[in-house]
């Protein structure tokens, strides 16, 4: 980052706040080793792919390659999964880019696209 690379992750502390904090009872545990270990840092953006928690968990269902022990987990562990996203979207609106997951493959990938060419160009 100090060079100037653009550095991508596919999970960050938004994750920890929705699966340990708001799925497993964490949130305050959570909030204070956000506060400890990155000191303030956030990411610039975090993409945020919206879909409806209905529309999740039937995709999921019909999901055919190798599982993972998240979904195994019950029902209303996803959905306090899922509300934890939402509050966190809500918390930092700024800096989380919400994309519009409910369309196919073609029209996530079209706003994907066109965010990285507004925000990188």
């Amino acid at each position: 980052m100090k060079r100037g690379y653009i550095v991508l992750s596919d999970r960050f502390a938004d994750s920890t706040y929705a699966y340990q904090g708001a799925a497993r009872g964490f949130i305050q545990e959570v909030l204070e080793m956000e506060r400890f270990v990155l000191r303030g840092f956030q990411p610039d953006y975090m993409l945020f792919f919206d879909l409806s928690f209905e529309e999740s968990d039937r995709r999921l269902q019909q999901r055919t390659d190798k599982s993972d022990r998240f979904d195994e987990e019950h029902r209303e562990f996803k959905r306090r999964v899922w509300q934890g996203y939402q509050d966190r979207f809500q918390q930092f609106p700024d800096r989380m880019v919400r994309v519009g997951a409910m369309q196919d493959i073609d029209g996530v990938r079209a706003q994907l696209l066109a965010w990285v060419h507004r925000t990188f160009r």
